[in-house]
């Protein structure tokens, strides 16, 4: 898929990456799960990534990359979890 960053720049966006399976382990904050499990229910015949790195968001002015919580590419849909771990470290 081809995406324009942040920087107006054109990125071949690889996505096989971020796909997510149900043996998924990795940590996730219980609103990142209940909004996983409403995005599955309304989008069920839909491909649904997580954690999905922005393309052209790493300026040198920038400490740190930028993800999208969750992405639907078919209707080019991106969510983001406003939680704790906007605002205070959270381990």
């Amino acid at each position: 898929m081809k995406a324009v960053g942040f920087n107006g720049r054109e990125y071949g966006w690889n996505l096989i990456k971020y796909d997510v399976y149900n043996n998924d382990t990795r940590k996730r904050s219980k609103n990142h799960l209940r909004a996983r499990k409403i995005l599955r229910a309304i989008y069920h015949s839909y491909r649904i990534l997580e954690e999905v790195k922005l393309p052209g968001s790493t300026p040198s002015h920038r400490r740190s990359v930028l993800y999208l919580d969750f992405f639907i590419p078919n209707i080019r849909l991106g969510v983001e979890v406003h939680g704790q771990q906007h605002y205070e470290y959270t381990p």
